[in-house]
């Protein structure tokens, strides 16, 4: 049976006759007849009563009849089916998204998302990079943002977009220890500050611990906190952090931090999208993915976002 078979048997049954079903759909009459007869072979049942006049269709072939017209309006549906599931897909997609960059980035994700694919439901979770990167291996996220992401020993099931490398600054607060460094500080210099930053592994740790080590510099972590707010609001106290500067432009405008830069050398990170490969097929999180990457492009182009774009 094929689908050919199908539409034949259709046209004869509402014609209810084969010469002009046969005209109708332009085929030739022993040929049309040759093929409903194999359909009725494989079926093992007699769709039509053939007479002089015509044909009459049979009580079981009323009942394939519409179950046929069923198919063939599925079938014709999955063009359309297909066209709007490109152009407004729909889904859920689970994201991780950086303490660092959330800031800059979820309201406008949120907002575009919503407006340029309504059927899409986002399903959002702030954390520090160490603990996105452990939930996108174990699956519970599709994608997420992650910096030096090519630090992490992960499975082949990932797919990694690299998206800007950034600048990371020394942030101390606007109202006690006076700035004796001007607007840059050296690298080697950093040793003498309370440093408030998360544990090993979270990145901004390891950024800071790898550096150190290179240059020969001890640093003094005063305080652990894996919580980006619980970092600046430490640096209000007195202590200080790194963060780059996007994540802390508000707090910079209101005069309550002050962003150092830091030289000799300078300290950096790369930002990734990083996603399930089994999913980077799915149109929804496709759609999602290249948002992102987008929205990105765009505030850093402006000037929102001090990085660099690779």
């Amino acid at each position: 049976m094929n689908l050919k078979q199908i539409k034949y048997f259709i046209e004869v049954a509402e014609c209810k006759s084969f010469s002009k079903a046969a005209e109708r759909i332009k085929i030739a009459q022993p040929a049309l007849s040759s093929q409903l007869k194999s359909l009725e072979e494989e079926l093992g049942v007699k769709l039509l009563e053939r007479h002089s006049r015509g044909v009459i269709i049979t009580d079981i072939g009323s009942v394939v009849l519409k179950h046929f017209k069923k198919i063939v309006k599925d079938i014709e549906a999955t063009k359309p089916l297909i066209t709007e599931y490109i152009t407004d897909p729909s889904g859920d997609v689970h994201i991780g998204i950086t303490t660092t960059a959330a800031r800059a980035l979820v309201s406008l994700l949120v907002e575009r998302a919503k407006k340029r694919f309504p059927k899409i439901t986002l399903h959002l979770l702030e954390a520090m990079s160490g603990t996105l990167n452990e939930k996108l291996n174990k699956g519970n996220l599709d994608m997420a943002i992650l910096y030096n992401f090519g630090r992490y020993d992960n499975s082949k099931d990932l797919v990694d977009t690299i998206i800007a490398y950034e600048k990371l600054y020394l942030i101390k607060n606007n109202k006690s220890n006076p700035i004796k460094f001007g607007k840059k500080i050296n690298f080697s210099d950093i040793q003498s500050l309370p440093l408030a930053l998360p544990s090993h592994p979270h990145t901004l740790n390891t950024v800071l611990s790898e550096m150190s080590l290179k240059q020969g510099v001890k640093i003094n972590i005063a305080a652990e906190v894996n919580s980006f707010t619980g970092m600046i609001e430490l640096s209000k106290a007195g202590y200080y952090t790194l963060s780059p500067m996007v994540s802390i432009k508000d707090e910079i405008k209101r005069g309550e931090l002050i962003a150092i830069g830091i030289v000799n050398p300078e300290l950096y990170w790369t930002v990734h999208l990083v996603a399930r490969k089994e999913g980077s097929l799915s149109q929804p999180i496709s759609a999602i993915h290249n948002l992102i990457i987008e929205i990105i492009n765009s505030l850093i182009e402006s000037g929102e976002w001090e990085a660099d774009m690779v």
